[in-house]
Order: C-alpha cells, then sequence, then structure tokens
C-alpha cells in the first residue's frame, strides 16, 4: 500500500483525494502460498498469486472501471469497515498461517484489518461477507481466481 502512496505522489496527484485497496489472503499447508488484490481508483485491478509449488509468482490484471469502485466503496460503507479493530482474532501454530487482510486507503487515511480464518474467536461474520463481496465484485464476469 505504501508503494501505491507513493506512485500517487510522484504522479502529482494528491493522496488525499484518492482511494486505493489491498485485499490479502495466505495460506498455509503441504502447497503455502498467498493472493492478493490491488484496486487503484481507476477501477484497475491487480491479482498476485505465489504458491510454493509454482516457480515463479503469477500476475494479472484487468478493470472493473469506476462503477466497480463505487460498488466496493459502497460494500465498505454498509459494512462499516472503519469501525473493525486492526486485528479482528488471535491465531498460533498452524493456524496462523491462514490470514485475510484488508487494507483501504481513502481520504488520505489508510485502515488495515486482519484476521485469522482459524483464530480464536472465529472472525467477525460481517468482516466475512464484506471481503466475500469485494471479492466478488473484484472478479465479476468470469475474472480469474476461484477463492482460496
Amino acid at each position: 500500500m505504501l508503494t501505491l502512496l507513493l506512485l500517487l505522489v510522484l504522479a502529482g496527484e494528491p493522496p488525499s483525494a484518492e482511494f486505493a485497496l489491498s485485499l490479502l489472503f495466505t495460506e498455509g499447508g503441504g502447497n503455502p502460498g498467498e493472493e492478493r488484490f490491488e484496486l487503484a481508483a481507476d477501477g484497475a485491478v491487480v491479482h498476485h498469486s505465489w504458491r510454493l509449488a509454482t516457480p515463479e509468482p503469477v500476475e494479472q490484471q484487468w478493470t472493473i472501471g469506476t462503477e466497480g469502485v463505487e460498488n466496493v466503496r459502497a460494500a465498505l460503507a454498509a459494512c462499516r469497515f472503519r469501525e473493525f479493530a486492526e486485528a479482528l482474532n488471535q491465531a498460533s501454530g498452524a493456524g496462523a498461517a491462514y490470514t485475510v487482510q484488508l487494507e483501504v486507503l481513502e481520504g488520505g487515511r489508510s485502515h488495515a484489518v486482519l484476521a485469522y480464518r482459524f483464530g480464536s474467536p472465529p472472525p467477525a461474520e460481517r468482516f466475512l461477507k464484506l471481503v466475500e463481496r469485494i471479492r466478488g465484485i473484484l472478479t465479476a464476469g468470469g475474472r480469474f481466481p476461484a477463492p482460496p
């Protein structure tokens, strides 16, 4: 996210007027990996994925347009995203390798929320539904990939 903010500053865009989102999933197990979606204010989506069994990370790009961005922003507002604590739960051992992190930069303010999928207490259902909704908006129209 800091890279995105730096790019906005270098491009001459005022950071306070921008919107950006990063959605990260990590997964442990026999073939650990991670998947990250990055959404820019103009609707550009970059999807990064990596698995231990895959020799190179994969990057894909597409756009959801400004209408898609507005749908994401509406979902964030309806869920009251900024009210979530930075860490929703705790995990240890193998369960700590399974995370979901959602970070949003809006109006010059950044807010990140981390949830352990197998943590205690279980992640808030409201947060999980928000993540599912955002992922659905980002991948609408048959875009890759399937949820982890």
